[in-house]
C-alpha cells in the first residue's frame, strides 16, 4: 500500500509522505554533495602538501595507473574493492583540484603522492614489525595481501588525522573527501603495490 497525503518542497528542499514508523534516508542533490566535497578537498589537499614536507626530490616519483580491477585482484583487496571502483569515477574531481594546486605551487602534485607513498611506507613497516616476518626472506607480498583492506584503512586515517584536525566540516564531506584522496593514492600506485 502507497501512502496516502501530499507533501511540498521549496527548490532546495524535500517532501516526504510516510505511513511507516521506520526512519527515511534523504540524500541530497548529488550536484551539491560534488561541490561541497570540491570546496573540502582543496585545503585539504593543500594542508596534506604543507604538513608532509620531503627531504628529498620527489619529481621523479613513480606514477603508475594501472587497470584499477587488475591492482584490486592483485593485492586480494576485498573490503574496499567496490568503493575504490565506485570513487574511480571521480578521479576528475581530484584531478582538477591537485592541477590547480599544482599550478599555483609547481611540484604539489608530487609532493601529495610522495605523502599518500610515505604513509603507506609506514603501515607496511608496521605490519611487518608485527608479523614478525623477515621481510628479505618470507613472502611480505602474501602479507600485504593478507592485510591489504586493513593498510587502506590506516593510510587513510593516517593521511588525515593531521590535515583535517582544526577543520570544521560536515564528518560526511570530509569521509567523501577522504575516500577519494585514498582512491586517488591507489590507482596512482601509492597506496600497495602495482602489478607485475
Amino acid at each position: 500500500m502507497f501512502p496516502i497525503g501530499s507533501a511540498s518542497a521549496n527548490e532546495d528542499g524535500v517532501a516526504i509522505v510516510s505511513s511507516g514508523t521506520g526512519p527515511v534516508t534523504v540524500y541530497k542533490n548529488i550536484h551539491y554533495q560534488t561541490q561541497a566535497v570540491t570546496s573540502l578537498l582543496t585545503p585539504i589537499m593543500v594542508r596534506i602538501i604543507d604538513v608532509y614536507n620531503p627531504s628529498c626530490d620527489v619529481s621523479d616519483l613513480s606514477i603508475g595507473m594501472p587497470g584499477v580491477e587488475e591492482k584490486i585482484k592483485f593485492n586480494a583487496v576485498k573490503a574496499y574493492a567496490y568503493n575504490i571502483i565506485e570513487y574511480c569515477n571521480y578521479m576528475s574531481v581530484i584531478e582538477m583540484v591537485i592541477d590547480n594546486i599544482d599550478s599555483e605551487e609547481p611540484g604539489a602534485k608530487e609532493k601529495f603522492l610522495w605523502t599518500i607513498n610515505k604513509k603507506y611506507k609506514d603501515v607496511k613497516r608496521k605490519i611487518i614489525m608485527e608479523s614478525g616476518i623477515d621481510p628479505f626472506s618470507d613472502d611480505v607480498k602474501a602479507l600485504i595481501n593478507t592485510h591489504a583492506d586493513k593498510i587502506i584503512s590506516l593510510v587513510s586515517e593516517n593521511i588525515m588525522s593531521s590535515a583535517t584536525s582544526a577543520m570544521s566540516a560536515p564528518i560526511e564531506l570530509i569521509e567523501a573527501a577522504q575516500e577519494l584522496i585514498v582512491c586517488y593514492g591507489f590507482i596512482n600506485c601509492q597506496i600497495l603495490e602495482a602489478p607485475q
